[in-house]
């Protein structure tokens, strides 16, 4: 029985690597599906196919796991009595884009699906026997389980026409056999969640309409006073923009397809065809950066750049509040971006909560430790939630890159699991955030005003020049407060943070 050295997680010290890999730190708090795998029950699947010579396990900690095959193996496995729900199918699903395309797959099932009464008839003894009807029926029903648990785990599985097209034509191929008609069923009512959204249990809260000035402190009325003219955001009720980013984000990240997770498609060269949605995403990310640092750096005033630093502050609050870490993320980084933290006069008038607030949001969002914090806070939030997907794609380059995609073992090339592993771990914590629909209705006005399609957005070199100029109109050298000079290195929006 062949046993191979296998993945070494950062907390076990020194033991054994597996040759080839890289190790990836995604928070002790996290656990992947290759840990699932680890459990007894594979023990009866290692004894059934251990002699096959196109398939390896490893053994650790007395529990086995599968560490590389071949996709028929693979498929083998899971069409194996009550194995399509096992964690190796679930794995497999999650994580077979690396390998092939969804139709390829089908076309690999449905090929299978008519080449089990040929495999039974040829075995069997007695081919007009019951018997065989009855092995063909059960082998041939594995099959459809296996097409049911995939359309199960795939979370966007509507973002490919081709393939429901494909699978629609292969179901009602079946209407008429009365025996696959429960599992038939099964897979239809797969297919037609995906698009059915769940009505809510109670009605979303009442929205803000805007932002009466009663709300606002002593010192920021004195300061809309003295500034005049108002820009949108400072008339907008801060949890409302949050809310309606929010809503704007979460339709955004949901639109995103599986396929566009893998090999890296998001920086290829052709990534708006390929992968349109995460670019899509990404470019979401950077414009409400843009933004955030446009909105402080267009202000006509002194006291209208304060205003408008301590309303974004207090929309990242909300977006903090409302599990929107992407979009946090982004007006962390406008606020700590050096074209705002130069801004030392403007600072210096800032209150102190706001700055206590900030400094807050800067370390949850900080890069230390792999973005530990964040990973934290990201995995252990209630849901609805949206996360910061750079860190998943970062963790997906890392993947793709750092392992091999074969295992070669005497001779034979198998396609390495382990790998497939770690690739679903990251696809199934992004499916989570998929999972609930923010209650919250929609402002048709700030969505508008949030599309920022009415308004010039700033890029690098324009928001320096800005900001050079309104410092050196300030003309106050006073030190910036200690909170904007010790957390912006990680988080300059037009550098380390940008997708693209």
């Amino acid at each position: 029985m062949h046993q191979s050295e296998g993945l070494r997680s950062s907390s076990e010290g020194s033991a054994p690597q597996f040759k080839g890999f890289r190790q990836i730190d995604i928070g002790e708090h996290d656990k992947t599906i290759s840990d699932k795998c680890s459990e007894d029950r594979l023990g009866p699947t290692v004894q059934l196919f251990e002699r096959r010579p196109d398939v390896r396990f490893k053994q650790e900690a007395g529990c086995w796991t599968l560490s590389a095959a071949s996709i028929d193996c693979m498929l083998d496995i899971i069409m194996q009595p009550d194995d399509t729900d096992s964690p190796i199918a679930s794995t497999f699903f999650l994580s077979f884009r690396h390998l092939m395309t969804a139709s390829e797959l089908l076309s690999l099932l449905v090929d299978r699906f008519s080449r089990a009464s040929i495999d039974v008839l040829a075995e069997s003894p007695a081919p007009n026997s019951p018997r065989t009807a009855q092995q063909i029926t059960r082998r041939q029903n594995r099959v459809l389980e296996a097409i049911r648990a995939w359309f199960e785990e795939d979370w966007n599985i509507q973002a490919e026409p081709t393939l429901l097209a494909e699978a629609a034509a292969f179901l009602d191929s079946l209407r008429k056999l009365e025996a696959y008609r429960t599992v038939r069923d099964d897979i239809k009512f797969a297919l037609r969640s995906k698009y059915e959204e769940t009505p809510f249990d109670s009605p979303p809260p009442m929205p803000h309409l805007a932002l009466p000035q009663h709300q606002s402190s002593g010192d920021l009325r004195r300061l809309l006073s003295a500034a005049g003219s108002q820009p949108a955001i400072v008339t907008m009720h801060p949890e409302e923009v949050a809310r309606q980013m929010c809503l704007m984000d979460h339709q955004l990240f949901c639109a995103i397809a599986p396929r566009e997770l893998f090999g890296t498609a998001w920086n290829k060269d052709d990534k708006a065809a390929i992968a349109p949605n995460v670019t899509a995403f990404i470019e979401r990310f950077n414009q409400v950066s843009q933004w955030a640092t446009t909105e402080v750096l267009d202000a006509e005033s002194e006291d209208l750049r304060v205003v408008i630093i301590t309303r974004l502050i207090s929309i990242a609050q909300w977006l903090r509040r409302l599990n929107n870490f992407s979009s946090l993320m982004a007006l962390v980084a406008a606020l700590e971006s050096s074209a705002v933290t130069r801004l030392e006069a403007t600072w210096a008038n800032i209150p102190i909560k706001n700055h206590a607030i900030l400094g807050d949001l800067s370390r949850l969002v900080h890069m230390s430790s792999n973005f530990r914090a964040l990973r934290e806070a990201m995995s252990s939030c209630e849901l609805p939630a949206i996360p910061y997907l750079g860190i998943f794609l970062s963790d997906l380059t890392f993947i793709t890159d750092g392992n091999p995609d074969l295992n070669e073992a005497n001779g034979a090339k198998l396609y390495n699991f382990e790998k497939l592993s770690l690739l679903a771990g990251v696809m199934s914590k992004l499916r989570r955030y998929r999972e609930k629909l923010y209650n919250l209705s929609r402002m048709p006005h700030i969505q508008q005003y949030l599309s920022f399609a009415n308004k010039k957005l700033l890029d690098a070199n324009e928001a320096y020049a800005r900001s050079k100029a309104a410092y050196s109109k300030a003309g106050d050298m006073s030190p910036k407060p200690k909170r904007s000079r010790d957390r912006t290195k990680s988080l300059l929006m037009f550098d380390s943070m940008k997708f693209t």
